[in-house]
């Protein structure tokens, strides 16, 4: 792996001379300030004559060649590769975009390159802008120190060259930059991976808070993807042990009452006003707005079919009353009247529902929009997650989802039934706003 050294040219040439020697790269990149710059520093790298200008401890000024000599650069030196230059010093926008366009060059030019980035040098735009591209690549900082007789130059009794901890500055990269894009389509496992790649590589160079501050946001995305794989009470109870309980309570109150619901349907039992008996299908639906977001409309799909079957057995049983030994194997769900419930597939139970609904709640309601629901489960029947070969289309999803809705929207608001606290989707970039959260983000400031 070959070492490339990007360094800040400003008006003095000790602090590059010192990092080139300190370091001994294989190749050096000056990023140098050019014309209209008045003075530009480019003269010190490649400028005629004696154009560099050392400044002795003694106070005696020696005038010297250029850097690309004095370095022994000559032979190896290509100015197509070896020099970025800055027009325009001052401008943070342009010398990022310049120095980050010449780093992806050298990266994809073959071969693998360790670039080293030393900000000593140059205006303080220019120091900038070499360091947020070295952050971005994951590059090394480095920066000459040593005494200094004003505010704007080290001098030649340079002291050394230290490497820069840049660990923070790329968690809060990874937070602010990658985080909000995974966290605003509810995609917890990646942002998890994330976070877990981050702690894992920056190990022991993270601040202890810092680290326990990652851990905690990790526990919190691990959280939500427990919960989105339906293990419903294992996200509660750890749940109840982050700052989750205190930073979103309603989300808390909504997943007790989707584990109640989930019980009563185990065992036949209700206790009105806990829960509706409903909430394990509403939360379904939200699993499937969160999967349709993302573009999986077949996974959404095959959510919302499941809920639609699962309020059909809920209102069997919360409404018209099943026998306790009964299942919805095929053939064991029994009405405590002795008759049995069809168990075979959704159409059957909807069609039994038309005949035998003596609530008179959800077969009317059902019927309103029976082509409709016919259709779109025609199309998920046709779909690879089902029987077919054809992927559900984004339209199909959204009216499957909009059907689905409406009709345990209807059923929930009839006569008789009490919904309760509206349903509680999972929080996306609301994640953010979590103490951990706010602890890392603060890591630059």
């Amino acid at each position: 792996m070959s070492k490339m050294l990007l360094v800040t040219v400003g008006g003095s040439p000790e602090p590059v001379l010192h990092t080139v020697r300190n370091h001994n790269p294989d190749e050096v990149i000056f990023i140098p300030s050019v014309k209209p710059t008045l003075r530009p520093s480019l003269d010190q790298v490649i400028g005629e004559g004696i154009p560099c200008r050392h400044e002795l401890p003694n106070g005696v000024v020696e005038i010297r060649k250029n850097l690309v000599v004095q370095l022994g650069l000559q032979e190896r030196f290509d100015p197509d590769r070896h020099l970025i230059g800055i027009p325009d010093p001052d401008n943070l926008g342009d010398c990022y975009r310049r120095i980050r366009s010449a780093c992806r060059n050298l990266q994809e030019s073959g071969g693998r390159h360790h670039l080293i980035g030393d900000y000593t040098g140059g205006t303080k735009t220019m120091s900038t802008a070499l360091v947020m591209a070295c952050v971005e690549l994951d590059a090394e900082l480095s920066l000459v120190t040593g005494p200094r007789d004003n505010l704007s130059k080290v001098t030649n009794q340079s002291e050394g060259t230290r490497a820069i901890d840049i660990g923070p500055l790329r968690a809060v990269r990874v937070l602010q930059e990658r985080l909000p894009e995974l966290l605003a389509v509810h995609a917890y496992d990646q942002a998890a991976l994330s976070i877990g790649i981050l702690r894992t590589s920056l190990g022991e160079s993270l601040p202890p808070w810092a680290a326990d501050a990652a851990d905690q946001l990790l526990e919190s995305l691990n959280i939500m993807d427990t919960w989105e794989r339906f293990r419903w009470n294992d996200a509660l109870v750890r749940a109840k042990r982050t700052t989750l309980a205190t930073c979103f309570p309603e989300l808390i109150e909504w997943w007790e009452r989707v584990w109640v619901s989930r019980s009563w349907l185990k065992t036949s039992s209700i206790d009105i006003g806990v829960a509706t008996g409903y909430e394990l299908v509403q939360d379904l639906l939200l699993n499937a707005d969160r999967k349709g977001s993302r573009g999986l409309y077949d996974d959404a799909v095959a959510r919302i079919y499941r809920a639609l079957e699962l309020l059909g057995q809920s209102y069997v049983q919360f409404e018209l009353g099943i026998t306790e030994n009964s299942t919805w194997n095929r053939g064991q769900c029994f009405l405590k009247t002795g008759e049995q419930v069809p168990t075979g597939s959704l159409k059957e139970l909807y069609d039994w529902l038309e005949r035998n609904d003596t609530k008179n709640i959800l077969a009317p309601q059902y019927l309103r929009q029976r082509d409709r629901l016919s259709q779109l489960r025609h199309a998920r029947n046709q779909s690879l997650m089902a029987h077919g070969l054809i992927p559900v289309r984004r339209a199909q999803w959204l009216s499957f989802q909009d059907g689905v809705e409406q009709l345990v929207d209807a059923v929930l608001h009839s006569p008789g039934f009490s919904q309760g606290p509206p349903p509680q989707q999972l929080p996306g970039t609301a994640l953010l706003q979590l103490p951990e959260s706010q602890v890392l983000l603060g890591m630059a400031g």
